[in-house]
C-alpha cells in the first residue's frame, strides 16, 4: 500500500530530469556565462523555438516566400548578446527558416535597432532611414531573454521596420530546478 501511494504520488509530479557531464555546476551557472549556455542547451529548448516561430509566421503555416531579418538575441537587463543569446539566436533562425521557409539576414541588435524611452525599439531613430530602400526587408524578429535561478523568460516580436509596429509578440516562460548537477525541467514544451 505505501509502495502505491509512493509511486502515485512520483508520478503525478512528473519532471524532465536532465544529468549533467563534465564540471557543470547547475548552481554555479548565473555567475559564470559559460554555464549559463551550458544551462541553456541542457533545457531542450529547440521545441519552444519551434513553437515561436510558427507564432511569428503568418497565419497559415505554409512557407512564406520573402526576406527576414533576425537579430541576435539579447539579454533584457544588458542589451547585450553573450553566449547564451547567441545560442537561443540560432535556435530562433533554425526555427523560423524550418518553419517560415524565409530568407534570413542575420544582424547585431545594437547595429540595427535602437530603444527609446517608452521602450520603442526601430530601425533607426531618423524616419527617413527607416524607409530608405537599401534595406531589402520588412519585417524582422527581435527577441530577449532573462534568465534567473528558476526561470526562462523569452520575448519575441515580430516588427514590420518600416513602421515600427510591432506585429506579433510571443513570449514563454520556462521553470527549472538545479539540484546538484542537474537540471529539472518543469512539465511543458
Amino acid at each position: 500500500m505505501i509502495f502505491a501511494l509512493c509511486a502515485f504520488f512520483t508520478s503525478s509530479c512528473a519532471r524532465t530530469v536532465v544529468e549533467s557531464t563534465g564540471l557543470f555546476r547547475c548552481k554555479d551557472f548565473t555567475f559564470n556565462e559559460n554555464l549559463q549556455t551550458e544551462l541553456l542547451a541542457k533545457l531542450d529548448l529547440q521545441p519552444v523555438f519551434h513553437e515561436i516561430a510558427i507564432e511569428l509566421c503568418n497565419e497559415d503555416t505554409t512557407c512564406v516566400e520573402g526576406v527576414i531579418l533576425i537579430t541576435d538575441t539579447v539579454d533584457i537587463k544588458s542589451f547585450v548578446p553573450k553566449r547564451g543569446g547567441m545560442f537561443l539566436s540560432e535556435l530562433m533562425r533554425n526555427s523560423v527558416k524550418n518553419n517560415c521557409c524565409y530568407k534570413i539576414i542575420q544582424a547585431e541588435f545594437g547595429k540595427y535597432f535602437k530603444l527609446d524611452s517608452k521602450g520603442f525599439i526601430s530601425l533607426t531613430r531618423d524616419a527617413s532611414e527607416i524607409k530608405n530602400e537599401g534595406y531589402p526587408f520588412t519585417n524582422a524578429i527581435v527577441s530577449t531573454y532573462s534568465l534567473t535561478r528558476d526561470r526562462l523568460y523569452i520575448f519575441a516580436r515580430k516588427i514590420n521596420v518600416r513602421t515600427g509596429q510591432i506585429v506579433r509578440f510571443v513570449s514563454r516562460d520556462i521553470t527549472f530546478q538545479c539540484l546538484g548537477d542537474a537540471v529539472i525541467k518543469s512539465p511543458g514544451p
